[in-house]
């Protein structure tokens, strides 16, 4: 059975709620970090730890093939491009490692197709 194409608010609420989530990991992992090494270090650390709580974050989800919680909060899931399957591994790393060259400056950024099964 095909799944439905996700709508824009949709996928607007789960962009969202993910960052939300985001938000609150990157100031647990500021203050852990301020509180231990000092603000010295953390102002010195800061961008790249931002990068590499939200490459951990999708890594831990995307990767793993299980769905984000903005994804989970809105019923959505990615699919591949026939809407019957879930992506390949292949396809699931390209958008976080675009994500990640697009945080260091390397490259453009990347679109995931995200679909609602009904």
């Amino acid at each position: 059975m095909p799944f439905q194409v996700a709508g824009a608010a949709e996928v607007l609420r789960a962009t969202q709620k993910d960052e939300n989530f985001l938000d609150y990991l990157k100031s647990c992992i500021s203050e852990i970090v301020q509180r231990t090494a000092g603000t010295r270090v953390w102002l010195d650390i800061h961008k790249n730890a931002e990068v590499i709580c939200e490459l951990v974050y999708y890594g831990l989800t995307t990767l793993c093939v299980r769905q984000t919680l903005g994804e989970e909060y809105t019923g959505i899931l990615q699919v591949d491009s026939s809407r019957r399957k879930l992506p390949s591994l292949l396809l699931l790393h390209i958008p976080l490692y675009l994500s990640a060259s697009t945080a260091t400056g390397n490259y453009g950024g990347a679109a995931v197709l995200r679909a609602r099964d009904y």
